[in-house]
């Protein structure tokens, strides 16, 4: 037997594995894509006409405007397979019981050097724009510069119509304190998904992936 970070008794044989999955972007568009794929079901119509306007639409329109359309519209090309077969940044064995902190810090343990290798790129870039006039600022202590992580958490599901269904779960932030330390601790923050709430408590179905965005701030 384990204990959990809850106290609660977890059994050695896993009920469950939760495969996470990055997202390249958090608009809508991008997150349905990314559903469909993992999920391989149809996403949810994000914007669909009122029912009967395209009726109205074909039956207002012009004949001639149908003709010249049917001459000079070619054949559609089909589109290509995905460029690459989407693999889970991390598959991590779960209970209902854990933890949204205990995923998170499952995560950040997989993907922190990549995330420090991306801001200071881009930190790079920010100073070589910003010139000189900016070094005073750059100076200032190390310690106010200390690692924040914020991360936003969606799951997946596909809903009793057979669509591929994004579900915001929250967002979660943890940041670096000591000065020479990697160690991470969880942000309290009103608007953030409190870290010590369990699985069951966000109505997390055991089986279904889990997204994320992942920026250092």
């Amino acid at each position: 037997m384990e204990s959990s970070a809850k106290g609660v008794k977890r059994q050695r044989v896993c009920p469950s594995s939760l495969c996470i999955y990055e997202l390249a972007s958090s608009d809508l568009a991008s997150l349905n894509e990314a559903g469909s794929a993992v999920l391989e079901a149809p996403p949810v119509v994000l914007f669909s006409p009122p029912a009967g306007a395209a009726a109205a639409q074909a039956e207002t329109a012009p004949v001639e405007a149908t003709a010249v359309e049917s001459l000079t519209t070619q054949p559609s090309e089909p589109k290509p397979p995905l460029e690459r077969i989407i693999a889970p940044t991390l598959v991590l064995p779960v209970w209902s019981d854990t933890t949204i902190c205990e995923i998170t810090m499952a995560l950040l343990k997989r993907i922190r050097d990549s995330v420090d290798s991306a801001y200071e790129e881009k930190h790079k870039e920010r100073e070589a724009l910003e010139g000189e006039r900016d070094r005073a600022r750059q100076a200032r202590p190390q310690t106010d510069r200390l690692p924040l992580y914020r991360i936003v958490w969606t799951a997946g599901y596909v809903s009793t119509a057979g669509k591929a269904t994004m579900v915001p779960v929250g967002t979660v932030e943890v940041r670096q304190v000591v000065q020479g330390s990697g160690a991470l601790f969880p942000v309290k923050r009103r608007e953030n998904l409190s870290y010590t709430k369990t699985l069951a408590e966000i109505g997390y179905e055991l089986g279904e992936p889990f997204f994320f965005t992942c920026v250092r701030v």
